[in-house]
């Protein structure tokens, strides 16, 4: 597994490749890239671009840069998850709390509209609250 972080370019973004197998290309299969984040600033925002898998220890190299992203600017951080093919429960767990704290999660075809659906319903904001709501009844 080789971590690969190309050069900062201005309006371009930082990309982050985590690739699996030894770098050899007579094989592509094995030096597949898993997960490509890359992190785009704009003058109203930042956007987390990640493509292929979010999974596993990954999950932690997208909270870690999510996280240095939001505290470094007070602009909205968008994850565009347009081209995410699967996410597992760590994965679904870390959406879960960037969208609890304010990021966006943009996302286009039906697993991840799922998924996103699902967080943004199951968010403790979206939640009906047990405040009783009228009068308890005399005795």
């Amino acid at each position: 597994m080789a971590f690969d972080l190309a050069p900062h370019v201005p309006y371009e973004g930082r990309i982050l490749r985590v690739r699996r197998g030894s770098g050899d290309p007579a094989d592509p299969i094995k030096d597949a890239i898993l997960l490509r984040l890359t992190i785009v600033e704009y003058p109203d925002g930042t956007i987390l671009r990640l493509e292929g898998r979010l999974v596993g220890p990954w999950t932690s190299l997208v909270e870690r840069c999510w996280r240095e992203t939001a505290e470094r600017t007070a602009k909205p951080v968008t994850v565009d998850l347009t081209a995410v093919t699967f996410v597992d429960d760590l994965g679904k767990m870390l959406l879960a709390e960037i969208h609890e704290h304010g990021g966006l999660l943009r996302t286009r075809g039906p697993l991840m509209d799922y998924i996103a659906d699902q967080i943004r319903n199951n968010a403790p904001s979206a939640r009906p609250t047990n405040a009783y709501l009228g009068s308890q009844g005399t005795s």
